[in-house]
């Protein structure tokens, strides 16, 4: 988190028992990332609360850059869509699993394997 935050990495955590289900959907686990400069970062830093939302693509559909995208993917199905120019990114972010003792890479994005798994190996020492 350190490293990486803010930033392309995905963290997924076990979730409080109190916790919603549809934030979980159902897996007991949370999704939980920090997002790089954007629109997203400063309107988490103003509201000073942590904000959910899913990511702006369908599982299997490539990231979203655009809002015309968004419209595409998901189309009235949405109240809001806050058109904040294109992504900088063209990958997604990394996903990896910290529920258990070991670190598992759940998805390669925009933070190779290798810088996760040397930082790891350096700060277990």
């Amino acid at each position: 988190m350190n490293r990486f935050w803010p930033g392309p990495l995905t963290l997924l955590l076990p979730a409080k028992e109190y916790l919603s289900g549809y934030i979980t959907a159902g897996t007991h686990s949370v999704a939980v990332r920090i997002p790089g400069e954007s629109f997203a970062l400063r309107l988490a830093q103003y509201a000073r609360f942590p904000i959910t939302a899913t990511s702006a693509n369908p599982s299997g559909k490539l990231p979203a850059q655009h809002a015309e995208t968004v419209i595409k993917y998901f189309g009235d199905t949405i109240d809001l869509i806050i058109d904040g120019g294109p992504t900088k990114g063209n990958l997604p972010s990394t996903i990896v699993d910290v529920r258990g003792e070991n670190i598992e890479i759940v998805r390669e994005g925009a933070i190779k394997r290798k810088l996760i798994h040397t930082h790891n190996t350096h700060t277990q020492k």
